[in-house]
């Protein structure tokens, strides 16, 4: 458990980050995510209720059950077109992220829809910016936007 840590910056040759491995860590607000990294697994993050935002590179495409669980502040994500792997056998990925309100994602409307049905149940009041680019603030141009219901 790591409740004391507040930043992360994993190295520029990481390609996975373990199951649980930072789970629990209630004090965490940034993590700087390699280009590098391939995958999230499971429960990775679950607990880290003090994270607010986060950008995944552009070169992840897995993410593992229950990964962002119950990261209650988590407010804006960016998923990178990659993405072609959500683990929700058991959990969806961010499940209890009841603070979720924007999902930047790099891809067009159609290929959301391709992936958005493993992700419904928990982004029921998400909103949903096409055609994102990652950005550390999040501030996003030209992006369409569409409410998931």
């Amino acid at each position: 458990m790591c409740s004391n840590l507040k930043t992360i910056k994993l190295p520029s040759t990481l390609k996975e980050i373990n199951n649980f491995a930072f789970a629990s860590c209630i004090l965490l607000t940034d993590i700087e995510l390699p280009d590098s990294l391939l995958t999230i697994g499971n429960d990775a993050f679950i607990g880290c209720r003090s994270l607010k935002s986060i950008n995944l590179p552009d070169s992840v495409y897995s993410i593992g059950k229950s990964a962002f669980e119950d990261c209650i502040e988590l407010e804006k994500i960016y998923l990178p077109i990659s993405i072609t792997a959500l683990n929700t056998d058991e959990e969806n990925p961010f499940k209890g992220c009841t603070s979720l309100t924007d999902v930047y994602y790099g891809g067009t409307e159609n290929q959301w829809d391709a992936i958005k049905e493993e992700l419904k149940s928990s982004l029921t009041s998400t909103v949903v910016h096409f055609n994102a680019k990652k950005s550390r603030n999040f501030s996003y141009s030209r992006c369409k936007l569409r409410w998931l219901n």
